[in-house]
């Protein structure tokens, strides 16, 4: 009985491991392969791979004004958000080391945090 249960228990796991690889490639393939598609071969077939390269979408973007307004604004975020995490982390990390060195589960979670699995 304990030797079935472990192969039940193992086919449902890699179950899960495989539709959790399956949600995880997907994105990242559709991502890929949908830019260099045709409106019509997307609308033939969504997740084939596409016949042939098409770039008129990436000269279309990159010739439109707003493009590098986006790209220029990516930038200022993505700048800003960095310098804020920069002061503030540091200073939230020392206030928070400082205030509970006797707290079991923060000692826990430093001792977890350094270890690998």
């Amino acid at each position: 009985m304990n030797r079935r249960n472990n192969k039940v228990t193992g086919i449902v796991r890699y179950s899960f491991l495989v539709c959790g690889g399956i949600l995880i490639v997907l994105p990242i393939y559709l991502t890929f392969i949908i830019p260099f598609k045709t409106v019509a071969e997307s609308a033939a077939n969504f997740f084939a791979f596409p016949k042939t390269f098409y770039l008129e979408n990436f000269k279309q973007i990159i010739s439109s004004p707003k493009y590098y307004v986006a790209f220029v604004n990516t930038i200022y975020v993505t700048v800003g958000t960095l310098l804020v995490g920069l002061l503030v982390m540091p200073m939230m990390s020392y206030a928070i080391s400082r205030s509970m060195p006797k707290n079991k589960i923060y000692k826990r979670f430093l001792q977890n945090s350094r270890m690998p699995e």
